[in-house]
């Protein structure tokens, strides 16, 4: 495209569809900044996992192979920062060892006083909203299948979300099928409708409804973009193929949607290959994923061998954890495959993994599992393992604010110092 240039904009129409694309060459004007090796703010993703880890398990010095848990990530290990010590700090004066460690995990805390918290539902900005404010965006947040219900102590509100708008839970996706509509749908719920009833009868994808739009973009691209183009239109249809081929999810999921994995496990790699496409299609910067709500069965009963009443259990508990380590390697390496303007899309982005609980014998609130991965478009230094002993989790949040942009002087209760990430 000799003199002009696409915009990152441009989108693949077609009935009930408006796929979002990859960064193409044709869309990096030689004269850009990005041509230049100067890129934007990164994406930002955070993880939240529930329950806690067993004490210990995530120890690791720097050298050598990865503990049992951390396994998974192995080949990945100059691709992220453990970060030892931290305490959610914030959290302590609350009397649970779930429901506060999770609503102070991204708010920084303080909860507000009350002493009717199964009635009263409030919990300040999260960092993911602050962030895309500052970005002039929105917060994708996605949510597992699973939450808790209300019990004597805390509105099941505080187990079960991770994203909040202030003071309310922000709007949640949940299902790969509802991710997936989100990422690819138009928009525009006549045309939506009829691109169902139509999947329905004939079968069809969505991309079969995009023909014309996309013939007429391949003709004007180089070979180099056509490859990439078809790359990434594959992984859009092999991924379709899953969220409808999958069986309805068994899981509870209040209003429920359709074809979504019935295991726990296909259900987490769907939606985070989902949020991988979003991510390689820019169609979000910052994202907030509850993998599951905090006290959650979901995972082979993953709550109850949390508390590592015997042997068996706690070795029970250490292979759920390790998967779920699984299920971010994944994504991870996802993200490190896909090129973008010469780098990865891994080295772009900040992707924060952790619990707000220690042990989850005790429901402790030190010596948090905490893992900051990616490049942070050079922000960061993967590759690392920092000991930040006793300091506070409102201080990584507090680092992230920074690297994002924020000019804020304090994060949370306590959040003024930075970590070296």
């Amino acid at each position: 495209m000799s003199g002009r240039h696409m915009s990152r904009r441009t989108v693949i129409r077609g009935l009930g569809t408006a796929l979002s694309l990859p960064l193409l060459d044709a869309m990096i004007p030689l004269s850009s900044a990005l041509a230049q090796g100067v890129v934007a703010s990164p994406r930002l993703v955070f993880l939240y996992k529930p329950n806690g880890e067993a004490r210990g398990t995530w120890n690791y010095s720097g050298s050598g192979s990865l503990p049992s848990v951390l396994s998974p990530l192995q080949n990945l290990k100059s691709d992220f920062t453990l970060i030892h010590g931290l305490r959610n700090r914030a959290s302590e004066i609350y009397a649970d060892g779930h429901a506060p460690r999770l609503s102070c995990w991204l708010s920084g805390g303080p909860l507000p006083a009350t002493d009717r918290w199964e009635t009263t539902i409030n919990v300040g900005r999260t960092l993911d909203h602050r962030v895309a404010d500052h970005l002039g965006g929105q917060v994708m947040y996605l949510v597992g299948p699973n939450d808790h219900p209300t019990d004597n102590k805390f509105n099941g509100a505080y187990f079960s979300n991770l994203s909040w708008t202030g003071p309310s839970p922000a709007p949640r996706i949940r299902g790969p099928r509802a991710l997936f509509n989100e990422i690819y749908g138009s928009g525009s719920a006549p045309e939506s409708a009829q691109l169902a009833a139509r999947q329905k009868k004939y079968k069809n994808s969505i991309l079969d409804y995009a023909q014309d739009s996309t013939s007429a973009l391949m003709s004007k691209l180089g070979k180099s973009d056509q490859a990439k183009l078809n790359e990434y239109l594959e992984s859009v249809r092999e991924a379709e193929k899953r969220v409808n081929s999958e069986p309805v999810v068994a899981c509870t999921t209040g209003a429920g949607q359709p074809s979504n994995p019935t295991d726990f496990y296909a259900y987490t790699d769907l939606m985070l290959e989902l949020l991988a496409q979003a991510m390689i299609c820019g169609k979000n910067q910052v994202t907030s994923y509850l993998l599951d709500c905090e006290v959650s069965f979901g995972a082979e009963g993953h709550h109850g061998y949390s508390h590592q009443e015997s042997a068996a259990d706690k070795a029970k508990f250490l292979d759920i954890n390790q998967k779920y380590v699984t299920r971010l390697q994944k994504f991870l390496a996802r993200l490190k495959a896909q090129n973008e303007g010469g780098a990865s899309v891994l080295s772009k982005s900040i992707v924060v993994y952790g619990c707000g609980i220690g042990d989850g014998r005790d429901h402790s609130t030190d010596n948090l599992p905490m893992i900051v991965a990616g490049g942070g478009a050079g922000k960061l230094r993967p590759g690392r393992v920092i000991t930040a002993q006793d300091s506070s989790l409102n201080n990584l949040m507090y680092t992230i604010a920074r690297k994002m942009g924020l000019t804020i002087s304090k994060f949370g209760t306590d959040g003024n110092q930075t970590i070296d990430i």
